[in-house]
């Protein structure tokens, strides 16, 4: 089976925004450290684990054993259910990890604040690399083959061709400013990450647990909402701009709790 070729230009946005968010955490980190110098990389490295761990295995196993069990078909049919579930266990499980990460952990290096954005940017980081730049990856390397005139029926036998004519399918039918869209949300995504980790990180320092219930509901809310309104076929241009001003007022927030507390050390 031909294709019609994707443009170059469709290609080269890719390639760039790949190599943005594989290289946006570490640069950002590398700023932070160089400013903050006693900020440790044990941080930011506990944040890529913790997120691995939390979201990517346990969490995503519970999602296979729950959605494909009896209830599974009720939960995914209903868009109101599917947003509820969807953001509790966002919120349970990724505000869990932060927590131990924060409680026992990262004991030495609650003694610098600044460690708190650092285990934020390995956090929400490793999840832009994971979700997003990989994905890219994965669209380069099949624009590429379908460019180059390659049948792609031919690359695959049964299933695994089906399964990579659609993904054709849907590069040939996704317009450039989607890819950008993308680009949006997991940005809007890494700035969540960080303040929730502000969050977290005080509560546990201070022993003001209250900001580790703040972090859940806020992450829940978010999700949900998210999840509701893209499943219910709200405009998705829209839908990106309203998470960005949702996660920068959170950021707002999350840094008038870090300087009261960093200021005060109280």
């Amino acid at each position: 089976m031909k294709t019609n070729t994707i443009p170059t230009s469709t290609l080269l946005l890719l390639v760039v925004l790949a190599l943005l968010t594989f290289l946006l955490p570490f640069v950002l980190a590398f700023m932070l450290k160089k400013k903050y110098p006693n900020v440790k990389w044990s941080s930011f490295i506990v944040g890529c684990i913790m997120m691995i761990l939390f979201a990517f295995v346990i969490e995503s196993s519970i999602h296979n054993i729950v959605l494909n069990g009896p209830i599974g078909l009720t939960i995914m049919n209903s868009a109101f259910l599917y947003a509820l579930y969807g953001g509790f266990m966002a919120g349970l499980f990724e505000e869990s990890g932060r927590y131990i990460a924060f409680q026992y952990l990262l004991k030495k290096e609650r003694e610098e604040d600044y460690n708190a954005i650092m285990y934020g940017l390995g956090h929400g980081g490793i999840e832009m690399i994971l979700i997003y730049s990989l994905s890219m990856v994965s669209n380069i390397v099949l624009i590429s083959v379908i460019n180059s005139g390659t049948d792609i029926t031919t690359l695959a036998p049964g299933e695994a061709s089906q399964t990579i004519t659609s993904a054709v399918q849907t590069l040939s039918n996704t317009p450039s400013y989607m890819y950008l869209l993308g680009f949006v949300e997991r940005l809007s995504a890494l700035i969540l990450q960080v303040s929730l980790s502000i969050f977290v990180f005080m509560g546990v320092q201070h022993k003001k647990y209250i900001y580790v219930l703040y972090a859940f509901g806020i992450h829940f809310l978010v999700d949900f909402v998210v999840a509701y309104l893209s499943r219910s076929g709200f405009n998705m241009i829209l839908l990106e701009v309203i998470l960005l001003l949702c996660s920068l007022l959170i950021a707002y927030f999350s840094k008038q709790v870090f300087k009261k507390h960093h200021q005060s050390g109280s």
